[in-house]
């Protein structure tokens, strides 16, 4: 691990720190550490901060990185550079290991295929150290069950078109048959004006018959359900 690791993660300039603290009312953007400066003779005594006015924002990737490249090795190898590198008896070292702590599952236990799981019995997705070796790892992607996913998506549609006259739509888990008729009614529609007065309106539109899908029908559905999922 390089030397100045800590500067590549959290050393960098902090959003706000330019602004007047809220407190005393100074700023840092034209400090001179080599001059003397009066304590301002009034400070408010109220408590009026907000959080987003100033905080840190670290870049937790380069850590990552490194993490990721020592999988293979000894955690406890790892464990003793990283405490080299970087004193951890320091407010950044300390920051720095917090952060590779909670990247890094200690404690787990294998299931019999070999799944790490945590103390509360999660699985794991990332790394961890294999509790017999002492070894860092990369938990194995969790397999996709394929099969599901595409039957979870088949029961998630609710409305397929069978054919350009035909659509299906599942209401309260009954599937019905909207079916265009091929003509035309002209209709009167309630609506209402900007004052909120009711208004009668005609209207032209198609002709759509509503019928509930018999089991034939229901085999026609289910077939075009499984061609979408697909």
């Amino acid at each position: 691990m390089r030397d100045d690791f800590h500067k590549v993660v959290i050393e960098r300039a902090r959003w706000g720190s330019r602004m007047r603290n809220l407190k005393t009312g100074w700023s840092t953007s034209h400090y001179d550490p080599e001059q003397e400066y009066p304590f301002p003779a009034r400070a408010s005594s109220s408590w009026n901060w907000n959080p987003s006015r100033k905080d840190f924002s670290d870049r937790l990737g380069p850590l990552e990185r490194y993490l990721g490249q020592q999988v293979g090795r000894p955690w406890r190898k790892v464990e003793g550079e990283f405490r080299k590198a970087l004193d951890t008896s320091t407010i950044i070292g300390k920051h720095l290991w917090n952060h590779a702590e909670r990247m890094v599952e200690t404690e787990v236990r294998m299931t019999p295929d070999g799944r790490p799981l945590n103390l509360r019995g999660d699985e794991v997705r990332g790394l961890y150290v294999h509790p017999r070796t002492g070894i860092l790892r990369r938990a194995k992607p969790a397999r996709r069950d394929l099969y599901r996913e595409r039957q979870e998506r088949i029961a998630r549609t609710d409305k397929i078109p069978l054919d350009p006259h035909i659509t299906a739509e599942k209401v309260n888990n009954l599937w019905y048959l909207y079916i265009q008729e091929g003509r035309t009614e002209d209709v009167v529609e309630i609506r209402r004006d900007r004052s909120g007065r009711p208004l009668q309106v005609r209207v032209t539109r198609p002709v759509i018959r509503k019928k509930q899908a018999n089991t034939q029908e229901l085999r026609r559905i289910r077939a075009a359900l499984e061609r979408s999922a697909e």
